[in-house]
């Protein structure tokens, strides 16, 4: 359900005939033709100098029409499809081609809470239905993007159509016109843009030599030190295993050449997109990187961050769900409805689906994915390119370090601003705030992803980890950042069903020791609280499992922390969703486990027998017992101006495997005079979580 502004009172109604009137006295924007006082001419600025008071909100009490405009430039004119027909037989082509819209994309008769929304560019919204006053974005069935191709000119008897914004009709992936979208970008970024200007630099340890069209074999290539020729690099799925890969056992044949026929689809289409772009060298993982050598994986994980951001370009497979899959050859494009103005012009007015795959993704999920973006690895391989082109489901979409394009050419306006559902662009000059805010979205969106081999967990994300490290010199703690730790420790799980790992794989403090979506505490909006620190690091030590600092780690990696700690919290549950509570904190004391929990018993260093609190392996049986408690260590305190008080603490049990320190079980939010104990009046302590 929308939320909108608390509206004013309407504006006193007027006769359609006087409307009618100030609609052909109205010579508004240099239009040679009336502006329709049903339609408005599909132009929201029309339906503002037209009828739309200084109150920002009008509507017409017989259902003809309501409208909104909102201080941050969103507007919002919806209309009564009866009142469109009518509107069709008098003569106004813009509510013809509107009635021509409903029957080509909604069904035959028209339901009650049925609703089509128009995205109309730097303007807002315009949606179409039977009850302008009472329908809501619950029961929008469609999105349409309302354009005129870009390829037809108007002619000098249709200035009143260019209003109407002019787009490039969406063809296949393999055509020219796309191919010719693709150029375009990477020559405006190449000759234009600061920021994506690459400094020669050492070469990969392999590529993959593609020669020139025409050509039918191709070879590896291990280039010199001082090789500085550009290359293209490429994203995609392996979608199980890959057929062709580089092996210990035919490296040295794959030097020596092999057919180009032999490569996998995506691998073969992304050869020859590179060729057309006058490049001769390519770099695929499964051929530049040794596959079953342990060394040369971890040697070659450690330097893709420089891989991908010093590629001339990335392609991303968006649409193959494998290497075996064609990107080229996908077809499907948006549904589309086109009207000729049946007034001897050449005006053409076309309504498109809108596209909502790639980056558009988000405003409407009731579309798959495309299978590019629910894997893990790839997203650090968009964050790190100097520039890539996606070859999503519905079009081409361009992303370097300075801009964001694709065919479509459609911003989503929403009510609160653009949106925005890509993964940020890192570069230097952000603030620190700035930085821990887009490393936050960076984790939200890589848990919400799959990954092959979930040992992967770090090494998928360890390019990234590089790039930060590079940009800001920043200290990496096996998921977290030392500089944003205590507010790091504090992600908290935001998906069902969470699976702990059965081999170790990090410290229970990172969020790379569970299988499942997380969310981060934000430090925003800054100006309504003021987050304080009540704890703070002594020191860390992380066991690192091969060359790569950013990769693998290894059990007896650990905190050292100083702060207040609150023992012997009884615990019970859990509830539904895992949610386990903590009576002595009152109606508040509840909070969401990391994994499941349950009791387990070890002698302390006098031998005395006790119990505590731990994560929960899938498969066992075991619960938690009554008078079972926990541990409570105080992070942050949040003071909030328009409202009161409240701490956040790490719950914590005593570690089966380590019992002189603790283990990290989830965090509760306690609010200002919630529980038994004042966690001020406790003195600090210094503790282990591991």
């Amino acid at each position: 359900m929308e939320e909108y502004l608390s509206p004013s009172p309407p504006a006193p109604l007027t006769s359609i005939d006087e409307r009618l009137s100030a609609a052909a006295n109205l010579g508004l924007r240099g239009l040679n033709i009336s502006p329709c006082p049903t339609c408005y001419n599909l132009s929201l600025a029309v339906f503002k100098d037209m009828d739309l008071p200084e109150t920002g909100f009008l509507d017409c009490f017989d259902g003809t029409y309501a409208g909104w405009s909102y201080d941050n430039g969103f507007n919002l004119l919806r209309l009564n499809y009866k009142h469109l027909r009518g509107s069709e037989f008098l003569g106004c082509h813009f509510c013809k081609f509107l009635v021509g819209v409903i029957h080509t994309f909604n069904p035959n008769p028209l339901p009650i809470d049925y609703m089509i929304c128009l995205e109309l560019e730097d303007e807002g919204l315009i949606q179409v239905g039977l009850d302008p006053l009472t329908f809501d974005s619950d029961s929008v069935e469609c999105r349409l993007d309302i354009y005129r191709p870009e390829h037809l000119e108007l002619g000098q008897y249709e200035p009143g159509y260019g209003h109407i914004p002019a787009r490039r009709d969406l063809k296949p992936p393999d055509s020219e016109e796309s191919f010719d979208f693709l150029k375009s970008c990477l020559k405006t970024c190449i000759e234009t843009h600061d920021l994506c200007r690459q400094t020669p630099s050492s070469p990969p340890r392999r590529l993959l030599h593609i020669g020139s069209p025409g050509d039918s074999w191709v070879n590896l290539y291990e280039p010199p030190a001082d090789f500085r020729e550009p290359y293209v690099a490429l994203s995609y799925c392996w979608g199980g295993d890959v057929r062709l890969k580089t092996l210990r056992e035919n490296i040295h044949c794959l030097m020596q050449g092999f057919r180009l026929a032999q490569l996998p689809a995506a691998v073969k289409d992304a050869a020859y997109l590179t060729r057309k772009l006058g490049v001769k060298y390519l770099w695929v993982d499964a051929l530049c990187i040794v596959q079953d050598s342990k060394a040369d994986w971890e040697e070659q994980s450690a330097k893709m961050c420089s891989i991908y951001e010093r590629s001339y370009l990335t392609i991303l497979a968006s649409t193959a769900g494998s290497a075996g899959v064609s990107f080229l050859s996908h077809s499907f494009r948006p549904s589309e409805y086109r009207f000729r103005v049946d007034n001897g012009s050449n005006a053409v007015l076309v309504a498109r689906t809108v596209c909502r795959n790639g980056s558009h993704y988000g405003i409407d999920n009731t579309a798959p994915p495309d299978p590019i973006i629910t894997r893990g690895w790839t997203l650090q391989e968009l964050v790190l390119a100097t520039r890539t082109i996606s070859y999503s489901t519905e079009e081409l979409q361009w992303q370097c370090k300075s801009v964001r394009d694709c065919e479509c050419k459609v911003i989503r306006f929403g009510m609160n601003g653009v949106y925005d559902y890509q993964a940020p662009i890192l570069w230097a000059g952000k603030s620190q705030l700035e930085v821990f805010d887009m490393w936050d979205q960076i984790v939200q969106t890589y848990t919400q992803r799959q990954l092959s081999h979930p040992e992967d967990k770090l090494p998928a994300l360890s390019g990234v980890c590089q790039l930060i490290h590079k940009l800001y010199g920043w200290r990496y703690v096996a998921g977290l950042w030392e500089e944003a730790l205590i507010y790091h420790l504090l992600w908290s799980r935001s998906s069902e069903d969470p699976v702990l790992p059965p081999q170790y794989r990090a410290p229970s403090f990172s969020w790379t020791s569970v299988d499942c979506a997380v969310g981060c505490f934000s430090l925003y909006p800054v100006d309504e609280k003021t987050v304080l620190q009540e704890a703070r690091l002594i020191d860390f030590t992380i066991l690192l499992a091969g060359a790569d600092p950013y990769g693998q780690v290894m059990p007896g990696s650990s905190l050292t922390m100083a702060g207040k700690l609150i023992q012997d919290m009884e615990l019970i549950g859990p509830r539904r969703d895992l949610t386990y509570d903590i009576p002595s904190l009152g109606k508040h004391g509840h909070f969401t486990a990391d994994v499941g929990l349950e009791t387990f018993y070890f002698k302390d260093s006098s031998g005395l027998l006790q119990r505590s609190v731990r994560r929960s392996a899938g498969d066992s049986d075991k619960g938690l017992e009554s008078g079972s408690t926990v541990a409570l260590f105080m992070l942050v305190r949040i003071e909030y101006k328009a409202m009161g008080e409240e701490r956040k603490f790490l719950v914590l049990g005593v570690s089966p495997s380590d019992h002189r320190a603790y283990e990290r079980l989830g965090v509760v939010t306690i609010q200002e005079g919630d529980g038994e104990k004042d966690p001020s009046k406790i003195p600090d302590q210094n503790i282990i979580i591991i």
